[in-house]
């Protein structure tokens, strides 16, 4: 079995879903793959990209450096954020925009924009992680986003032009994501319910990939949970209290935050 470097999205973008998922532990390039990718897309086609975090508080440092890894990659070429705007500079010296930030939680102010140059939504880090809220009906707002973007533009195929990419570690079941098109952690390669395709979820083999979360790098400050998390084994425990034994078909109904932990009802 060969190592990937970082995640490697020419298997999902062959899908030509319009939604895509990729799911997965940390520190196996999700977020650097899709930098690299529309990067390499702003510089040879002008294209653009829509960077989207949950809040303006993620979105801030998101930002701060977000061309550090890729910008070695394109000696000659310079990088900068204005605002909210990803900019590349090449041989004429025009800055020329690539990527626009946007912050999910106020992305009702963006209404009325024109974003004709965006062909794809990015939304880096979208599953909270644990104890963390979501946002109120966070997906509508993806979706009213995903509207706001692409208004009535199509591809040869009839389809919304707009593309949406989510990327995240994924811990539990219960998430609005699941929930929605009822995913389970069961299959590597899974359509949405009732999506006749489009929706696709990777949920990434971590073991196809380098191997970054080890005890011997971490020694015992990840703990086993962390370190077992790090290898592949995505959905942490939610509690360990167990009321019934779980039939084999059920699903995940609501998440709990308590102040003895989080627990999952089913």
């Amino acid at each position: 079995m060969s190592e990937k470097e970082w995640y490697d999205y020419r298997a999902i973008n062959s899908r030509n879903a319009l939604w895509s998922i990729v799911a997965g532990p940390r520190s196996i390039g999700k977020t650097f793959g899709a930098k690299a990718d529309r990067v390499k897309v702003g510089i040879e086609t002008g294209r653009q990209t829509a960077w989207v975090r949950r809040t303006r508080t993620e979105l801030v440092p998101a930002k701060a450096g977000f061309f550090d890894a890729v910008a070695p990659h394109y000696p000659g070429f310079d990088f900068r954020v204005n605002g909210d705007v990803g900019e590349v500079r090449m041989d004429v010296k025009v800055w020329q925009p690539i990527i626009r930030f946007a912050a999910l939680s106020t992305s009702a102010q963006l209404k009325g924009t024109e974003f004709p140059l965006v062909d794809k939504i990015v939304y880096d880090e979208c599953f909270a992680e644990p104890g963390m809220p979501y946002l109120t009906e966070e997906l509508e707002r993806l979706r009213g986003l995903w509207v706001t973007v692409n208004r009535s533009r199509v591809d040869r195929s009839g389809k919304a032009k707009t593309k949406v990419l989510m990327l995240g570690n994924v811990h539990s079941l219960d998430n609005p994501y699941f929930l929605e098109w009822g995913f389970t952690g069961e299959r590597e390669w899974q359509k949405g319910e009732g999506t006749k395709g489009d929706v696709v979820l990777h949920l990434v083999d971590a073991k196809k990939y380098i191997r970054r979360v080890e005890s011997s790098v971490y020694g015992q400050v990840l703990g086993t949970a962390a370190l077992e998390y790090g290898a592949g084994s995505y959905f942490l425990p939610d509690g360990g209290y167990v009321i019934d034994e779980r039939p084999a078909d059920s699903k995940p109904f609501v998440t709990l935050v308590t102040l003895r932990g989080v627990f999952g009802i089913w």
